[in-house]
Parts: structure tokens; sequence; C-alpha cells
């Protein structure tokens, strides 16, 4: 399989106050696990072994981390600060010379999210989900399986199809796209790689991947985090118990 992932983990979770300024969100632990771990498990449980991180804010701390995963990559985002995740998106693309399965790091979902973006057949998809009411939506827009817009925005004059999850598979040809800009060698780019997509979606065609009922959770701050504590991932552990058989903590 000609696939490499990478979680974007280099910004400041700086809605999470005093928290999101001594640790990096993919750090936070749910059930003695930081997330990050669990995405890498997750995907190398899917069959991807070719994994990098890119890191900004507070990188020492992966730097340690990943020690327990010595084979994973970690990318260096010196703009992280002032850029947007466009900025890590071009490191990642710049490392893995590939089609590339992209994770937001402060994201806990379903083992079954990442087997499902590689099975589309196309080269570009996102995961979208049903919707969560969990607040701060990304909303993905479109028609017959196509994204035609992914924003913050909710359309007074459309519906929908689902929230954009923070899982994403992007090909060669639309990673070639990305600003040189936002390697970070001149100005940081600033755009967010969500509407990096949304732009780019109609001459590089996006499948969305909709899983109506998928359990997941992104942690963007207090309430969101006490969301995924008392709700999403005790819903998880339930679910790959029963799956898995695996104990329930």
């Amino acid at each position: 399989m000609n696939l490499k992932a990478t979680i974007l983990a280099a910004g400041v979770g700086r809605r999470l106050g005093e928290l999101g300024r001594r640790q990096p969100k993919g750090l936070i632990e749910f059930g003695g696990e930081p997330i990050v771990y669990r995405s890498i498990r997750l995907l190398q449980e899917a069959g991807i072994g070719d994994i990098s991180i890119v890191v900004g804010h507070k990188a020492d701390m992966y730097e340690r981390a990943m020690e327990s995963f010595p084979s994973v990559r970690l990318l260096y985002n010196r703009e992280y600060s002032s850029g947007g995740s466009t900025g890590s998106l071009a490191l990642a693309a710049e490392w893995a010379g590939s089609d590339l399965i992209v994770l937001d790091s402060d994201i806990i979902y379903g083992f079954e999210s990442i087997p499902v973006l590689i099975g589309s057949k196309e080269a570009n998809a996102v995961l979208v989900s049903g919707l969560t009411g969990a607040g701060d939506e990304v909303w993905v827009y479109g028609d017959t399986g196509r994204v035609e817009k992914i924003c913050k925005t909710r359309d007074a004059k459309a519906k929908p199809i689902g929230e954009f999850v923070g899982i994403s598979k992007l090909g060669r040809e639309i990673l070639a796209k990305i600003p040189a800009a936002s390697v970070g060698l001149e100005a940081p780019q600033t755009l967010e790689y969500e509407s990096f997509i949304s732009e780019h979606c109609r001459d590089y065609p996006v499948e969305i991947c909709l899983v109506e009922d998928l359990i997941w959770g992104e942690i963007d701050d207090h309430a969101q985090l006490a969301r995924v504590r008392n709700n999403v991932f005790p819903r998880l552990q339930a679910t790959e118990k029963e799956v898995w058989g695996q104990p329930s903590d």
C-alpha cells in the first residue's frame, strides 16, 4: 500500500487555557493512553506503517512521547504560532511524496474510521459523521457523494451532509496545490487545511465518506473535553469491548 499518514499536532490549544499551554492536545490521555498513541495504533492496525507527526507547540513533549514509537517521524513547523494547519500539511506532503492520510491530533474516534477512507477508490476523500451537536462544528456540503464546500459557517440555504471529522485522504495532485509559502520558508500560510480542501474540491473531486453513526469527538475547549470524557470515550470503550472482547478499562 503506497499510503502514508500524518498527524497535524503543531497548534496551541488556546481555548483549553492552562491545560492547552501546558501540553499539546494530542497528549491528553483517555484510559491511560494519549490521543496520539491511539491514532498511531489505529493507523498501524489499518496497515499504515509510514507515519509522521507535525509538531510545534511543546515539541519536546512529543519527542519524549515518541520514544514509544521510534519509527514515527517528527516534522517541525517553526511557524506554528502564527500560521494555519495548511503549513503543517505542506511539511507532511513534502515528507510523504505520496498520497496521504491526514488526521487532526485532537480527535478521538471509532476504529472503523481509517479503513473507511482507505477503502475509498478516489484519490481524495474526507470522513464525515452525522450531526453531533457538540459545538464548533465544521460543516460539509455536497451532492452525489462529492464535497462542494467545507466551512464553519452554517449555510442557511442548504442542508449539510454532516460534520467534518478531521480525517482525510489526499492525493498527490491536490497536495501539490499547497502554496510554496506554506512550507514556512517565507511567509506563514494562515489557511486551515479543511479550507484548502474546500477551495480545490472542484478541480480535484473529494469523495464524502459518510458514517452517520460514527462515535467521535474533538477537543478544542473544556466543554468538548468533558463531552469526550463523559460520553464519547465510554461509548468507544464499550463498542471495542463488544467487537474485540477488550476490557473496558
